[in-house]
């Protein structure tokens, strides 16, 4: 697959929300250590007051798949090659975290960083434990583009490469929400990534998602605010990525879809273009 084109993007949040999370004196200790970034020119707007804040009202209806799709049979490619390659690893991954927790002195900064993130999210309950696993990926990771750091068009990388760098790009970022949430307990069933194009930037997007109270929610590194799958027009989805693989999402399920574009002030705020070509899904 082509690279996603969405690193740069993240910047302006990434540099003010680090520095709000600083300032009030929040910020995880692994977010004290990215103190030498490139200055952000970009306007941004925060994305709202209580960005995880729970939802009121039960969902009167329960999706299979993010954004009410169906899926069609696992498909074959670069996509499905690069998931493989990367769950594999991640299991490797597994393993080093479970050493830490049993001798933190052999364990290597980079899985210190992520489990400190996973061990704050784990002293809070529900809601509150996504939003803090978001919030706290979102801050503590530099958005970079493939090109720049690894020198190749697009490559995927494990929680444990990014967080050796603090760096990557949109499907990093997603990669390590969805693999901070299931070492938080989330089970496997809840847990996707999703591959969309962006109206909006007019560009390919990775994000993670997860299913909490019947609910499909959207953890996008471009903002702070989590999202319902329904409440994201400008997001057309493409592929969902589960521990089986990878599948085309299809036609939409029985309910509709919101008609009206519902983006986050805070993806508004950002100005999309990066001036980098928009190129397809190499599959």
């Amino acid at each position: 697959m082509s690279s996603l084109h969405c690193a740069r993007r993240a910047a302006p949040l990434f540099a003010i929300g680090l520095c709000l999370g600083l300032l009030a004196s929040v910020g995880t200790a692994e977010a004290s250590e990215l103190d030498a970034l490139p200055p952000q020119t970009e306007p941004f707007k925060i994305a709202s007051a209580a960005p995880f804040e729970e939802f009121r009202d039960a969902p009167d209806y329960n999706f299979a798949q993010p954004f009410g799709r169906e899926t069609s049979a696992l498909v074959k490619g670069g996509l499905q090659s690069k998931w493989s390659a990367v769950k594999k690893k991640m299991h490797r991954e597994s393993r080093i975290l479970t050493r830490c927790r049993a001798d933190a002195d052999a364990c290597p900064p980079e899985a210190k960083r992520f489990l400190a993130i996973v061990d704050k999210a784990l002293t809070r309950e529900g809601w509150a434990r996504i939003g803090e696993i978001n919030r706290a990926i979102n801050l503590n990771i530099r958005p970079i583009d493939d090109k720049t750091q690894y020198g190749v068009l697009d490559r995927w990388a494990t929680p444990l490469m990014t967080f050796s760098s603090n760096a990557g790009d949109c499907e990093d970022y997603a990669i390590a929400k969805y693999a901070a949430l299931h070492e938080a307990g989330i089970d496997d069933d809840d847990l996707r990534l999703v591959i969309v194009h962006d109206r909006t930037a007019n560009d390919d997007h990775a994000v993670a998602a997860i299913r909490y109270d019947g609910r499909w929610l959207i953890l996008d590194n471009r903002t702070l605010d989590i999202r319902q799958d329904v409440d994201i027009a400008a997001f057309d989805p493409m592929f969902v990525i589960d521990k089986t693989g990878v599948k085309r999402l299809t036609a939409s399920a029985s309910k509709p879809q919101d008609t009206k574009t519902n983006v986050s002030p805070a993806a508004m705020g950002s100005q999309f273009s990066s001036g980098w070509p928009s190129e397809p899904l190499l599959l």
